[in-house]
C-alpha cells in the first residue's frame, strides 16, 4: 500500500480493484458511448502478465537476509501477475482497449520539421536542450486488442 499511496500520478492496475476507484466503476463505464474503444500507447500498455522488479532485477518479495532496494516489487504482494494496463482498463471501463506493445520516443522540432533526438544529435553534435520544442511520440509497433472480462 505504501507504493500505491506514493505513486499518485501512476495508473496501476491494483488501483482499479480497490477503493476509491472501484466505487466509481459504474459511473465511469456509463461515460462511454455504445461501440466505444480506447487506444493506449507508452509504458508498454499491451504487455501481459507483468511482475514488478527493482533495479537489482529481483522480483522476489523482501526477505530479512536480502540486501538492496525494495520498492516496485512490493507491488507483487497482490494480484500477480498483473494484467496489462490495457486489459485492466478494458475490464474497468467495459470497452475494448488497444494496448501498445512498445513505448514512445522524444522528437525535437528542428528546421521546421520533427526529427528524433538521435537525428538531432547526429546533425548538431549535441543533445537538444530546454530551449528546443520537444514532443513525445508513440513508437510504431503492434497494438493488441483487449476485451472486457478476460
Amino acid at each position: 500500500m505504501e507504493v500505491l499511496n506514493a505513486e499518485i500520478g501512476a495508473v496501476l492496475t491494483d488501483r482499479l480493484v480497490m477503493p476509491p476507484f472501484n466505487k466509481d466503476q459504474a459511473r465511469m463505464k456509463a461515460k462511454f458511448a455504445d461501440g466505444a474503444t480506447a487506444k493506449l500507447w507508452g509504458c508498454n500498455a499491451g504487455v501481459d502478465h507483468w511482475v514488478y522488479s527493482d533495479p537489482s532485477g529481483s522480483t522476489l518479495l523482501f526477505r530479512e537476509n536480502e540486501a538492496g532496494p525494495y520498492y516496485w516489487r512490493a507491488l507483487n504482494t497482490h494480484n500477480v501477475p498483473k494484467p496489462s494496463i490495457a486489459q485492466g482498463l478494458a475490464n474497468f471501463w467495459g470497452i475494448p482497449v488497444y494496448g501498445a506493445q512498445s513505448g514512445a520516443h522524444v522528437e525535437v522540432f528542428h528546421l521546421q520539421h520533427w526529427i528524433t533526438t538521435n537525428q538531432y544529435k547526429a546533425e548538431m553534435k549535441r543533445w537538444p536542450g530546454p530551449a528546443q520544442i520537444l514532443r513525445l511520440t508513440p513508437d510504431r509497433g503492434a497494438y493488441v486488442l483487449y476485451s472486457p472480462g478476460k
